[in-house]
């Protein structure tokens, strides 16, 4: 009976730790810009990797802390992966580590996967001699501008360009 007032005295103090499965949801439901993020994460470390190589300032996440005014705490947060940054804030770390991170409208500097990406959709158009070939996939999108421009005999002009740009869920 002594035994039996114990162990219940002990589930009434005790606590279940569920809290994985928490973290687990959250995950699950940002995914997406958890990815992102960590793929932002670990091209700054490469960056900082790089520059400590090479003796460029900044190095380190402590120096990196300093030239963004803010704490070196921060800057962990955000090479973790786990920081949903703003614009604002990959902004303000590319001007202070002096590398683009991420890339609109132009190449981008997170380099995509070494595995093939299979597109769901891929659309072709043809217009004035100009060939665009755009592919998308889940989440983000890939695209790829090829564009062969010949005009007519009358200016003797033609332009060739490559224009590529990645953003990959």
């Amino acid at each position: 009976m002594k035994n039996q007032n114990l162990i219940e005295r002990l589930n009434n103090i005790a606590q279940v730790d569920n809290s994985w499965q928490d973290d687990v949801i959250f995950y699950e439901k940002n995914k997406e810009w958890l990815d992102y993020s960590a793929r932002i994460a670990v091209l700054i470390l490469r960056i900082l990797r790089k520059n400590k190589e090479v003796g460029k300032f900044p190095s380190s996440q402590k120096e990196l802390a300093e030239v963004m005014n803010v704490s070196p705490q921060q800057i962990n947060k955000y090479v973790r992966g786990t920081e949903n940054l703003t614009l604002e804030t990959i902004l303000r770390i590319s001007h202070a580590i002096g590398n683009q991170l991420i890339g609109v409208g132009s190449t981008s500097a997170i380099e995509q996967p070494q595995t093939t990406i299979a597109t769901q959709a891929v659309t072709s158009v043809s217009s004035l001699n100009q060939s665009y070939i755009i592919s998308s996939n889940n989440g983000g999108f890939i695209c790829t501008t090829n564009l062969t421009s010949e005009v007519s005999s009358q200016s003797n002009t033609n332009a060739e360009g490559n224009t590529q740009y990645a953003m990959a869920a």
